[in-house]
């Protein structure tokens, strides 16, 4: 009995499933690049370098393009000689040990009246000056350490460094070209994978597709095929102008096979 009323269910709900799948037409949608970057500079200059044609396949991570860091990478050396010389410092140190000790020496001897204040105020004088001598060498190799910071931090900047991985859909700068204020992006980038489906769903069907509801989508000539999709966005918005509400499918597109820009049909359901 119990074995016939589990039967029984599991027939209920597959039917209301499949009928819930029937309820829902075949939809149209477009499929387009999950994300479109614009690649630029913040400051200006000759560009150097640009290591990428349209449709090649960019890695995140990638060095792009460069702009001519000729001159800052001169000061950078310069900076880093600076920062690393260890000889004067060295020296300003020895000289603080011997001038702090003769110091101390002559307060013991002052105290013990075997030398004149005049004699312990020359020796302290001279160790001041010991002081002041090593504390402005730390200061300048830490101003220098600053300025090979700053130094690297500017040939960063001349750099484009893609964020993301995904195809080259526009190269709006060659090496040898001016990037200014006006002309700052160099590249554009489109991510196709995932790729995304966005679709304008009728008003009617609100409530029946959810998130992380499966479909599948049929791609139109001249790449014909069918594609597992996962609804990731429904928007809880129905637009009284043309009766619709939003949805975004996810589709996976790892082979690069799919091209964005093409129509295509949406089924819900296995």
């Amino acid at each position: 009995m119990k074995t016939s009323v589990l039967v029984s269910l599991i027939t209920v709900t597959l039917l209301s499933s499949s009928k819930t799948a029937e309820e829902l037409p075949l939809l149209d949608g477009l499929i387009e690049p999950s994300l479109v970057l614009e690649l630029g500079l913040p400051v200006e200059g000759r560009l150097e370098l640009v290591d990428c044609e349209v449709g090649d396949l960019i890695q995140a991570g990638d060095v792009v393009a460069r702009l001519d860091s000729s001159v800052i990478e001169a000061q950078l050396k310069v900076a880093e000689a600076r920062a690393t010389q260890v000889a004067e410092l060295n020296a300003a140190k020895v000289q603080y040990e011997h001038t702090k000790k003769r110091a101390e020496m002559y307060r013991d001897l002052f105290e013990k009246r075997t030398v004149s204040k005049e004699e312990l105020e020359e020796v302290e004088h001279f160790y001041d000056q010991a002081k002041a001598s090593l504390e402005q060498v730390q200061e300048s190799l830490r101003i220098a350490g600053l300025e090979c910071e700053q130094l690297r931090r500017q040939v960063v900047e001349r750099q484009i460094v893609s964020p993301v991985t995904g195809k080259i859909l526009d190269k709006l700068l060659s090496p040898g070209e001016l990037v200014t204020v006006a002309e700052a992006t160099v590249l554009k980038i489109a991510v196709l994978n995932p790729l995304y489906v966005e679709m304008l769903v009728p008003a009617e069907l609100y409530g029946k597709i959810s998130e992380g509801m499966t479909a599948t989508v049929l791609v139109e000539s001249p790449i014909k095929g069918r594609y597992p999709a996962v609804v990731r966005v429904v928007e809880p918005v129905i637009h009284a102008a043309s009766g619709t509400f939003k949805v975004r499918l996810e589709v996976d597109n790892e082979d690069y096979m799919i091209p964005a820009g093409l129509r295509c049909h949406v089924r819900f359901g296995s």
